[in-house]
């Protein structure tokens, strides 16, 4: 599962990606359950550079008509790896609340006077 988000904690411009991914999978007749190696992902910087290569590219050969500036190729993507610790259901309760998350919510709003919202961040 993949969210796109297209903003930071201080409201500006960062597009970054939330990604889910299952530490196993399902043997071929679907029955039974066959947990990941504790060592089952890559290490994460070859994992942000190796990520950052194969979207590039295939974002290049899809759109040829866009110009990528090199630039892009060589700023540092960070991927941030991490087990989810606090069980399943835990882990789905967050995502539900991430995936349906603005920009600015309810508990952001200060004061709302003719019009005018002010709110924090």
């Amino acid at each position: 599962m993949a969210v796109l988000h297209t903003w930071g904690s201080n409201l500006s411009y960062h597009l970054h990606v939330h990604c889910l991914v299952t530490g196993g999978g399902l043997s071929s007749d679907g029955r039974t359950w066959i947990p990941a190696r504790d060592d089952y992902l890559v290490p994460v910087n070859a994992l942000s550079k190796l990520f950052r290569g194969i979207f590039l590219a295939r974002i290049r050969r899809q759109f040829e008509e866009i110009h990528l500036p090199k630039s892009i190729w060589q700023k540092d993507w960070v991927v941030h790896c991490k087990p989810a610790v606090h069980g399943t259901r835990t882990v789905l309760n967050y995502l539900a609340r991430y995936i349906h998350r603005v920009a600015i919510t309810n508990s952001r709003i200060v004061s709302i006077d003719d019009g005018n919202v002010t709110f924090r961040y």
